[in-house]
């Protein structure tokens, strides 16, 4: 479930956006974060995003950057951790339908 609102600050191309996610894993040969057996992940994640992409599913200009930060509270029976990652592409046309795209991505996951 989410709930999302575009901002007018610093331009119009912000939003934010708060996720609750529910997760339900039946694990096999479990790991050190997901125990064998059914595992339960209930989490809350908040995304600050820019999106100036021209086209959706095949941009030809535009960049689009996002921030997220995403917790799973300690709860019996439940997994518990913190993520935070950042998203960045840019795209630059360079002739015709002919694209250069930059994609970096940075990821950290840590345990409660």
């Amino acid at each position: 479930m989410s709930l999302g609102k575009r901002l007018k600050w610093p331009d119009d191309y912000f939003q934010a956006q708060t996720i609750l996610n529910y997760q339900l894993y039946d694990v096999v040969g479990g790991t050190s974060f997901l125990p064998e057996g059914t595992s339960n992940i209930l989490s809350i994640k908040e995304v600050i995003s820019r999106n100036s992409l021209d086209n959706f599913i095949s941009p030809t200009r535009g960049s689009k950057l996002q921030f997220a930060f995403e917790i799973a509270p300690p709860l019996p029976k439940f997994a518990q951790f913190y993520k935070i990652t950042t998203q960045y592409q840019h795209h630059t046309p360079i002739s015709g339908k002919l694209v250069l795209s930059n994609d970096i991505q940075y990821g950290y996951i840590g345990y409660l």
